[in-house]
């Protein structure tokens, strides 16, 4: 039965949204030993061309609250992927990391300047916007991520993600389109 109590609706994306910012919220900080300048531009300079290098850095296991599985095969290429220009669309069986494994290499794209721009794309904006709030949720929310750079947000709202990385020329921005709305922000139909 649909919710009608625009409080209870409220209430429960404000759960969702909690639940979603918990998830994401557990990696754990460098050691202080780990945050000298010199330590930081080596993990820089090494996780720049290598996503596995990364992923390893970035997201330890302790991360995943869902459990850790070693990366597969498919979570070998979708870093491949995602470096080609074009729109990516990647099919796989349920329960096989792809949407963890393609928000962990595009933030590392956004991250490095290898993109500017990008979309989350789903049946209802809905859903695409809490793509989005994920996104943002870990990229505000990883220490190690904020020790090695320095993220400015921009904007932050239900049609744009947009922060700058400090050193890059160009702001990057993500925005959720749907079957409800076009890529030019226009309603499809009349």
């Amino acid at each position: 039965m649909q919710d009608f109590s625009r409080l209870d609706i409220e209430a429960k994306n404000a759960q969702k949204q909690l639940d979603r910012k918990m998830e994401f919220s557990q990696a754990s900080a460098f050691h202080h030993k780990q945050l000298t300048p010199r330590l930081r531009n080596k993990r820089l300079k090494l996780q720049k061309d290598d996503f596995g290098f990364f992923r390893d850095t970035y997201f330890p296991p302790e991360v995943h609250t869902q459990g850790y599985y070693e990366p597969g095969v498919l979570q070998e290429d979708i870093p491949d992927i995602v470096l080609l220009p074009g729109m990516h669309i990647v099919l796989g069986p349920r329960d096989y990391a792809k949407t963890v494994t393609l928000i962990k290499a595009y933030i590392w794209k956004w991250l490095n300047g290898k993109t500017w721009y990008a979309g989350t794309y789903s049946e209802n904006l809905d859903k695409a916007r809490a793509l989005i709030t994920s996104i943002a949720t870990i990229i505000k929310s990883n220490p190690r991520i904020n020790a090695d750079w320095d993220i400015k947000i921009e904007a932050q709202n239900e049609n744009e993600f947009r922060f700058k990385v400090k050193g890059l020329k160009k702001p990057v921005s993500i925005k959720p389109y749907s079957l409800e709305r076009s890529v030019r922000g226009r309603a499809t139909g009349f």
